[in-house]
């Protein structure tokens, strides 16, 4: 059997679009889990403080490369606010796959504010998973 692309005709596409039914076509993705890990860098905050109980479970953040200090350094945001980096000794790939025009995408897995055992002070720790859209 020969493989090759054909041109759709509109009455095609209407049959198609029949046979489909109710559920809707949808291009051929899927997500593939490459990285879980906790965010670098977070901070307390009022304004976090407020954010944390808004970041449920799949919550989408944005990646962003910021190449500082570190070329490879990769930025969180939510609400078009950094919000935490991926760490350090784990965002060769990640950063790679960026700059290659990879789509990723990044949703909170938990986020809660913990207290320093020593000093009482509160910190944000946001758990993620990082996903290659393909």
């Amino acid at each position: 059997m020969k493989y090759e692309i054909l041109p759709i005709s509109k009455e095609m596409l209407q049959l198609i679009e029949r046979q489909a039914g109710d559920r809707q076509l949808q291009p051929l993705t899927r997500e593939i889990l490459l990285l879980e890990l906790k965010l670098a860098s977070t901070t307390y905050s009022e304004a976090m403080a407020g954010w944390v109980e808004e970041m449920i479970p799949g919550t989408e953040l944005t990646l962003v490369r910021t190449p500082s200090g570190d070329d490879l350094c990769i930025s969180v945001l939510y609400h078009d606010q950094r919000i935490g980096i991926i760490p350090m000794e784990q965002n060769v790939v990640i950063a790679r796959l960026m700059d290659a025009g990879k789509m990723l995408t990044c949703r909170v897995n938990r986020a809660t504010i913990e207290h320093d055992f020593m000093s009482g002070r509160p910190w944000v720790r946001i758990l993620v998973k990082i996903y290659l859209i393909d």
